[in-house]
């Protein structure tokens, strides 16, 4: 009979194991089929938040049932609650950590960011200009702006407009151009219509005008300050060879899913031409290389310089063009011609043609050198929906399969280079001021142990900071990590005062566990109130009230978020790690 039950429930165990993983191979093409890469996705995270509990555990339920056994065959009461206890605060531990991990994974996840730079603004500025390959005279130019103006006052929201002819042409020397007008239009405050629906509106109604009108925000927008986007700079000395390679990235950065108004840094191309001078041929006409080079110049550019220009740098040599010199063409040159003397004395004019060959191409306008390197930018801008330190990690995975001849690198700039700058130096800073925090506290506590207790608020302060972020759809950025430094000074107070308090009472002859107790009770009310009050402060910054609010809002979450959370675990965890690493005996003075 038993030999019966055993089969059948090893039957029973094949038959489920199989069905559990036939309906987990359905499962998973069903929601990869409708899912896509969302699933994968998903999975990926869940995956690796199991991977982080089952390498947190490391064999703790194997070493539980061993420290357990003996005391529990002994009936040893005292030894087993003090295991379990112990258990118990390494557990939770345990999860604190896991909590901090998933939530770095999680903030992590929707990548980096400097700032939020297109803060909502009062003020859209418009420039009216005759359209590509046009033009238009100054009164033209004002009946459209009048036009113009008419249109956008019928837009509600729209306050203020006013003009000027020129403004946005503005030399250096005081003069002003009047091949366009600059306008600008400021909104009512009251309104709920936002810059950007303005904007669409005003494009709408004056795309069939025969002017071209550019609207923008950039009177108050970061990103013309600072700039935003992609840059990937080519590096190499052969301008034919960076040439190339610029036009393979640029291909790369375009068929990327995310990346808008790429140029491959090739637009700004001259026309060229490139004369090879055979050296054998020439020898038989006694010309050489620099003598074909001074005929060549001196068709095209005065030998003799004007005048020069001194700085305190460099003195510069002034070249005057005459008109038949600036007009020079290919067929010009390959007409030119020079003398050949034989050893008999007769003269013959040979062409040039005759002893070079000639190759038109394009050149560019500007070279630009890093160390004494060319590169050449590719730049791309990132739309709405994308972050550009995850869109730069996902170019680079391509980049990366590029094969580059060497002395050439692609190497990424632009914002996501300042990012990582800016990020690596708030890492910097944060790690130190956790190291000052703590130092301080060793000197007030004069204990290594009291101050490494309340340490463990930072962690649980973090945690929630990082939740913060994601579940309110911030990006970790740079004003986010300064929330994060301050986090660090701010949270430890709770700790400090909890722990402080505890030892006041131990010093007195009263019991660990009792002081533990007394002290959550007696210093519940100030440890709320601290974290209440810098709460309460935050929370209009925090939810974006005000102008100009958006700037400073990830880092009142960050500070918020990380508040709440750690405050209300700093009541539970401190106290348990306080019991875990302290003795049990009476404290006094002395022992302190």
């Amino acid at each position: 009979m038993r030999t019966r039950y055993t089969l059948i429930n090893m039957v029973v165990n094949i038959g489920g194991q199989l069905l559990n993983q036939v309906l987990g191979f359905i499962g998973r093409m069903v929601f990869i089929h409708y899912l896509s890469a969302a699933y994968l996705g998903v999975n990926g995270l869940f995956t690796d938040v199991l991977g982080m509990l089952n390498l947190a555990e490391l064999g703790i339920g194997t070493a539980m049932i061993f420290s357990l056994y003996e005391p529990a065959a002994k009936d040893d009461k005292r030894k087993l609650a003090q295991l379990m206890n112990l258990y118990k605060i390494l557990y939770r531990v345990v999860a604190v950590i896991v909590l901090l991990g998933t939530s770095v994974v999680a903030a992590f996840s929707r990548g980096y960011s400097f700032m939020d730079m297109n803060m909502e603004t009062n003020q859209i500025s418009a420039t009216i200009s005759a359209k590509e390959d046009e033009t238009l005279t100054f009164d033209e130019l004002t009946e459209m702006a009048d036009e113009v103006v008419e249109k956008a006052l019928t837009i509600d929201g729209i306050e203020t407009i006013g003009a000027m002819a020129g403004g946005s042409a503005l030399s250096m020397m005081g003069s002003s151009s009047t091949d366009s007008i600059s306008m600008y239009m400021i909104l009512d405050e009251e309104s709920e219509v936002s810059s950007a629906d303005v904007i669409e509106q005003l494009d709408e109604l004056t795309k069939d005008m025969d002017c071209e009108v550019t609207t923008d925000t950039s009177a108050s927008d970061m990103t013309s300050l600072m700039g935003s986007g992609l840059t990937i700079n080519v590096k190499g000395n052969d301008l034919d060879k960076l040439q190339e390679l610029a036009g393979e990235v640029a291909k790369v950065v375009e068929n990327t899913e995310g990346t808008v108004d790429v140029d491959d840094g090739l637009a700004n191309t001259t026309p060229s031409f490139t004369i090879s001078v055979d050296k054998e041929k020439a020898a038989k006409y006694g010309m050489t290389v620099a003598q074909v080079f001074q005929l060549v110049y001196g068709e095209m550019a005065s030998s003799t310089s004007a005048t020069t220009i001194s700085t305190d740098v460099n003195d510069y040599q002034v070249y005057v063009q005459s008109e038949e010199q600036f007009d020079v063409t290919l067929d010009d040159i390959k007409n030119l011609t020079f003398t050949y003397t034989d050893r008999e004395g007769n003269e013959t004019e040979v062409e040039l043609s005759d002893i070079a060959q000639f190759e038109e191409g394009y050149t560019l306008g500007t070279i630009n050198r890093d160390a004494q390197t060319r590169y050449i930018s590719v730049t791309a801008g990132v739309d709405d929906d994308h972050n550009v330190s995850l869109l730069s990690n996902e170019i680079q995975k391509e980049l990366d399969k590029i094969d580059l001849p060497e002395g050439y690198s692609i190497e990424m700039a632009g914002e996501d280079e300042m990012i990582a700058d800016a990020m690596n130096q708030l890492y910097l800073m944060l790690l130190l001021a956790v190291i000052f925090i703590y130092l301080v506290m060793v000197a007030q506590f004069q204990s290594l142990l009291s101050p490494f207790i309340i340490m463990f608020t930072i962690p649980l302060a973090f945690t929630g900071g990082l939740f913060a972020l994601y579940f309110t759809g911030n990006e970790v950025s740079v004003v986010a990590m300064i929330g994060f430094v301050m986090l660090a000074g701010i949270i430890v107070n709770n700790g400090i005062v909890m722990v402080d308090f505890i030892n006041q009472l131990r010093r007195g002859g009263m019991e660990k566990k009792d002081a533990i107790i007394e002290s959550g009770k007696t210093r519940l009310r100030p440890i709320l109130m601290t974290a209440l009050t810098t709460i309460l402060s935050m929370s209009t910054m925090a939810v974006g009230l005000g102008e100009g609010s958006e700037m400073m809002q990830p880092m009142a979450i960050v500070t918020v978020g990380g508040l709440l959370y750690g405050t209300l675990l700093t009541l539970i965890v401190v106290p348990c790690i306080y019991d875990a690493f302290n003795r049990n005996k009476s404290m006094v003075e002395e022992d302190l």
